[in-house]
Formats: structure tokens, sequence, C-alpha cells
């Protein structure tokens, strides 16, 4: 009978602990989105009640923050990134550091909200909120704000590059500004990670821009389900256009990484140059099976005629365009469809850290 009752004793305290985990869990994944300011009370109240489930001494740790009365904290004076004779990694450190001085926003609720589907024009005037209010942000204001300091630096190429990666069933979101110049890469952003953010320009490819992302996710084990990158972002600041955030998206499931790099690298080419084309596209699977069957093909036809060698030169130079075009609807590709996967409405935020000790670090 006694070890019956310790064993609903456990039984018991199981269930409780695991409720308590699914009531954190559930406040966890809900995201507040302050609309307005001054911020309203009710906005505050719920924000100060996360703190209160989540943190492990929520209430001592309010009450501590409510009833410090002190000067507030200098606010955070964008940089004067000058068009003059600063090289141009000077100016966007000058940006990061900006960036960093606003700090990363950990208390759960969004300041400011981001309507990724308004023109560039109305997107540049919530960055002017975002400067004004001064206030911890995300990594998607971080990109509104980098884009408006990078408006007049007409000779820097940008594209947002956003990613969706996966750990222990649970999937997470991050953007950044990737920019190009000189024939080198980079990219503005912030994170919980400083690895998952700032990236200085040095990569001579946007594929190995985008490695040494994928790298920083493999570190904190995450895998990467999606990389999504936008079209070109407009230097005029009157542009009543939204931006494409999804001109290319590639499915990492079913495609290998080499394969996956050679398509970033043909579409930066191709938006840098002005003809890729406006239209989203989605690549789902590796589009190189029929370019191999073609080219098997043609080395059979060789080795069968070799008298005919010299004929089918130009079947080799077809072979090698179409190995750099982006793949047709009747391939791999087809037009973008917002689904419940790829929609625009899914919040462009951090990994959420992962709980489980050293061994389970979390991504930013």
């Amino acid at each position: 009978r006694k070890s019956t009752a310790g064993r609903s004793r456990m039984a018991a305290a199981a269930a409780a602990a695991s409720d308590e985990i699914k009531k954190r869990q559930a406040v966890y994944d809900t995201q507040l989105v302050n609309k307005s300011f001054p911020i309203e009370p009710g906005v505050w109240e719920e924000m100060w009640s996360r703190v209160r489930v989540l943190h492990p001494e929520g209430t001592a740790l309010e009450q501590e923050i409510r009833g410090h009365i002190g000067k507030a904290p200098p606010l955070a004076r964008p940089p004067f990134v000058a068009d003059d004779g600063a090289s141009m990694s000077s100016k966007l450190q000058a940006i990061q550091t900006y960036l960093q001085t606003l700090q990363y926003n950990h208390t759960g609720t969004s300041f400011f909200f981001i309507n990724k589907q308004r023109p560039l024009s109305r997107l540049l005037e919530s960055s002017r909120d975002i400067i004004r209010e001064s206030l911890p942000i995300k990594c998607l204001e971080a990109v509104i704000v980098s884009i408006h300091l990078t408006m007049h630096l007409k000779d820097l190429a940008r594209f947002a590059l956003s990613f969706k990666s996966s750990f222990r069933g649970h999937q997470h979101r991050h953007i950044v500004l990737a920019v190009h110049h000189g024939g080198l890469y980079g990219a503005l952003g912030l994170s919980r990670r400083d690895t998952l953010m700032y990236k200085p320009l040095q990569y001579p490819s946007l594929s190995a821009l985008v490695e040494s992302y994928r790298e920083a996710y493999s570190q904190v084990w995450h895998s990467l389900v999606r990389i999504r990158i936008s079209h070109l972002i407009s230097h005029d600041s009157h542009c009543m256009q939204p931006i494409n955030w999804r001109s290319l998206v590639i499915l990492l499931k079913n495609i290998p990484w080499p394969e996956a790099c050679r398509i970033m690298d043909k579409y930066s080419r191709e938006a840098r140059a002005g003809v890729a084309s406006a239209e989203g596209r989605v690549v789902r699977q590796p589009m190189r099976d029929s370019l191999q069957r073609s080219r098997s093909m043609t080395k059979a036809g060789r080795t069968a005629v070799p008298e005919q060698a010299a004929e089918p030169r130009g079947e080799a130079a077809a072979v090698a365009v179409a190995d750099v075009v982006l793949p047709s609807e009747d391939t791999a590709t087809a037009p973008l469809s917002v689904s419940e996967s790829d929609s625009d409405t899914e919040p462009e935020s951090d990994p959420q850290p992962a709980a489980g000790g050293a061994t389970a670090t979390a991504a930013a």
C-alpha cells in the first residue's frame, strides 16, 4: 500500500509539472504586439504578467524593476553615414553598432508593428518611429532600420535574407539584410546569437554568406528548412511598391546543399544584373536530374559516333547554358502560392532559446 501511495504521489507530481510546463510554453509561444504610441497600460500589464510566469524570479524581478526610480538611459543616436571617403565596411559597421545599441528585445512584446505588405515608403516611416522611440527591437525591425540607414548608399545592393530552421520539432524564423558591394557580400541584423546577425563585407558569393549562417545554425543544433531571398530593394525613398520578400524560396528538404548554393549564386547574379524575374519562385527538388540525363546521352552519342564529335558541341553548349537557368514550371519550380507554411503572416522572429541544459543550446 505504501508503494502504491508513493507511485500515486509521484504520478500526481509529474502531471502537475507537465501542466506547468505546458502553461509556460503556451505563454512563451504567445507573441504580444504593441500597435500605438504611447504604449497603453494594458500592453504593459500583459508584458509584466508574461515576466511573472516565465522568469524564475518573476514577481520579485517585476517589483524591483518597476519600483526603481532613476534617470532614463540616453537615447541611442543613429549614425550619420555620409557619402564621403570612408570605406563601405566602416559604414556598415557603424550601422551595426547602432543596431546593437538599441539592444535585442527579450520581453516577448514587440513594441513596433511591422506589416511586410506595406509599401517601402511606409516601412521607412516605421523605421523613423523605431529610431525616435529607441526601444529594443527584434530581427525584422532591425532589417527595416538597416534599409532606412542605407537608402543613400546607391552602390550598395540590398536584399532580405530569411531563414526557417527546425529544432526538436519546433520551427524558428530569422531574417537579416544581405548586402553586396565591390564583389563581396555581408549582412546587417540583430539576433540573440552573435553568429546569426552581422556579417562583415568579406564573402565572395551569396552562397558563402548563407553557408556561414548554416554553420552557425548547426553549432546550436538547428537544421535549416527553408531559405528565402527577396528581390533587390529599391533606393527610392518614395517607392510605393512593397518589397518582394520571397523572390526566391528554396526548400532544403529534398535539395542537396551544393545545388542550393548554385541556385542562390545564379539568382544573385541575375538580380544584380536586373534580369531576375519579379515573380516569386519556389524550388522544391533538385533540378539536375534531367540535365544529367542530357549530358549522359550526349556523351553516349560522342562515344558511339566518334567521327561526329565536332557536331554535338552546340548541344553541349546548350546544356551548359541550361545548367545556369532557374528552374521552369515543368521541372522543379512553380509560381509562388501563398500557403500556410510560406505565408507572410507568419512572424519573422529569431529562433527561440531551448531548454534542456548546456548541450541543448538554442539559436538566436
